[in-house]
């Protein structure tokens, strides 16, 4: 990591952001609406679509499998008229 031997850096975890966030501010002396701040993390940028496999959370080949015929069945129209 290039910033290991920076006597001025930190660890910051996005997962922890709303929790971790107010102490960082506090540390560099931030200035401004603190809570217009925090509230940029709650907006998803360039998020895509949840897939099937996004909420099938133990991952089974069953899930991973209907997720598959999902995106088939999605593409095969393109094949089709293609053909």
């Amino acid at each position: 990591m290039f910033l290991k031997d920076k006597p001025h850096s930190t660890n910051f975890a996005l997962e922890h952001a709303k929790r971790e966030c107010r102490t960082n501010w506090e540390r560099i002396g931030a200035a401004g609406d603190f809570d217009s701040a925090i509230a940029e993390f709650t907006i998803r940028q360039n998020a895509s679509s949840p897939t099937l496999g996004d909420r099938d959370r133990c991952g089974s080949a069953v899930g991973q499998a209907i997720e598959k015929l999902f995106r088939v069945v999605k593409t095969v129209h393109k094949f089709v008229r293609n053909a």
